[in-house]
């Protein structure tokens, strides 16, 4: 169960593949633009998704806007 964190950073920033039991994913915050590749690359059949977000932060890690809702791709 991955539940409401920021993240940020990576070539992909959110992988989630060849998980066992029930996989979840929800409430997460993830800074736009700060990935290498793209934002997601996960096994979208077997996540449990929803109320994910691309967001911006300031200097402090405090999110300052909501760009839009973070789609699960893969």
């Amino acid at each position: 169960m991955i539940t409401n964190n920021l993240i940020m950073g990576g070539t992909y920033s959110i992988q989630l593949r060849n998980g066992r039991g029930k996989l979840i994913m929800r409430g997460n915050k993830l800074v736009d633009k700060s990935w290498v590749y793209g934002p997601v690359d996960s096994e979208c059949k077997a996540i449990d998704w929803a109320d994910n977000s691309l967001v911006t932060i300031d200097e402090n890690y405090r999110v300052t806007s909501t760009v839009g809702p973070l789609t699960c791709v893969g």
